[in-house]
């Protein structure tokens, strides 16, 4: 048994076709089976049985037990032939307990040759699996051109729309049909109009097929699936395991299942990849849950819809992202109450929109170990600032709210400037750094306490 895995719309039912032109004929039976996956839906797995043995017999084939057993007169008769079959779209191993049994069924020098998309389907019974990969470039382009140009020359003019077709499309025949077909006879203006359609409206014929693994997930592989799609795509695994566990989810096995269906790919840096369309499809499962108004969707996707909801936004969690750098402008979420970014380990400074965040109680920069600053926050109390582990922090500049100072402020040990003028009700401050060397507390009208050394401690350069 040879199996053929991977993506929907990659091209395995064509290769399948392929091969059983081009072989049948050396064989004494033979059988296509297609829609493997349909057929167990629609029809009763004797009468799709039935139809196959007749096919590979040559007769009109009658079961009268539930399954096919090892035993049977069927098997007997089939034990003495040299078949080939083809099972195309199997979803489930039992689908070929069902239908091909064992090995020893049919007769010496028999092939079985089967398409999934589901590698987990036929992993027990398969000699060998072979991924269908993207078509490569030159390959991509025949393809697309047999149904864009009916098979006549590509065109000077249409070459820089037919490279962005092919760079939609990134090698996945399906694709390549759909799109060569839909464009076919177009001029170069209706061309361009369909490819910026594409940008925010993908296919329906691609989607539908693509769509079938996603469907096939159940409730907490599916919000994996979404969520590496919308925030994780190139990202290690190690660090999209821990987020998503954190989250409640079982990332360990919800990804191998995702690997398994073909929608989501480990590159060999231990970086989860996803291909272009299967992630457009992800995206548009999300849309679809409220075209109209993002704001109900479960995920947003984009910086206008993000910049849309700032007004509405109370929490801000980013804990764990370790490749954000920066947060975007901040100043539209005036009712923002708590961030969190918690181990963001690349984040190097804040948005000055920050000072202006008037209801923002909660600020949580634990372990942020590439921050340089931290500029005029409006935070009432030390306990609302979590700064441990912020080892690169230069300046701290706090707002006139603030009544106390945290007492890991002393940890960090290459504070440079600490500005607290103007808090007029701050009554104390802890233990500073020996790396600070300017200290401004003009204005602070209740300060009465400073460590012991605090100041004596501060040195100019």
């Amino acid at each position: 048994m040879i199996g053929l895995w991977g993506m929907g719309g990659i091209g395995k039912t064509t290769i399948a076709e392929t091969i059983y032109k081009k072989l049948s004929i050396n064989y004494e039976g033979c059988c296509f089976v297609g829609n493997v996956r349909e057929k167990f839906v629609k029809h009763e797995v004797k009468s799709i049985a039935e139809d196959l043995f007749s096919k590979l017999l040559g007769e009109k084939v009658d079961i009268e037990t539930p399954r096919v057993e090892s035993t049977s007169f069927i098997v007997k008769r089939l034990q003495q032939k040299k078949v080939l079959i083809v099972l195309d779209d199997v979803n489930s191993s039992r689908q070929l307990d069902e239908l091909v049994g064992e090995h020893s069924w049919f007769g010496i020098g028999s092939r079985i040759v089967v398409t999934t998309r589901d590698k987990q389907a036929i992993s027990k019974r398969a000699d060998g699996i072979y991924e269908v990969k993207e078509r490569k470039f030159d390959e991509a382009r025949q393809i697309f051109c047999a149904r864009a140009f009916q098979g006549n020359e590509l065109p000077v003019d249409y070459m820089a729309l037919c490279d962005r077709v092919l760079d939609y499309a990134k090698g996945v025949p399906l694709a390549l049909k759909v799109l060569g077909s839909l464009l076919y006879g177009k001029s170069k203006n209706e061309w361009e109009s369909a490819l910026n359609k594409l940008k925010k409206i993908p296919n329906i014929d691609i989607q539908k097929v693509l769509r079938l693994s996603y469907d096939s997930l159940d409730h907490g592989d599916k919000e994996i699936f979404l969520d590496i799609a919308h925030f994780f795509k190139i990202c290690r695994v190690d660090f999209v395991k821990q987020t998503l566990n954190s989250c409640g989810f079982h990332a360990d096995i919800g990804i191998r299942t995702l690997v398994d269906k073909s929608l989501i790919t480990i590159l060999s840096e231990d970086f989860i990849s996803m291909h272009d369309l299967i992630q457009e499809m992800g995206l548009d499962v999300v849309r679809q849950e409220c075209i109209k108004k993002p704001e109900r969707r479960s995920r947003l996707e984009n910086h206008e819809e993000i910049q849309h909801e700032l007004p509405n936004l109370k929490e801000l969690w980013f804990e764990l992202c370790k490749s954000l750098i920066e947060l975007p402008d901040l100043s539209k979420a005036q009712n923002l109450e708590r961030i969190c970014l918690h181990d963001c380990s690349s984040l190097v400074h804040l948005p000055s929109s920050i000072e202006y965040l008037q209801k923002l109680n909660y600020l949580g920069l634990m372990w942020c170990t590439k921050l340089r600053s931290i500029q005029r926050i409006h935070l009432r109390s030390h306990s609302d600032l979590d700064l441990d582990g912020c080892n690169s922090l230069e300046e701290v500049s706090f707002s006139s709210k603030i009544s106390e100072i945290p007492a890991s402020i002393k940890n960090i040990s290459n504070l440079r400037s600490l500005d607290v003028r103007h808090c007029e009700r701050l009554e104390s401050l802890p233990q500073l750094p020996s790396s600070l060397r300017q200290l401004d507390a003009s204005r602070c009208t209740q300060l009465e306490t400073v460590y012991p050394f605090s100041l004596r401690k501060i040195r100019p350069d």
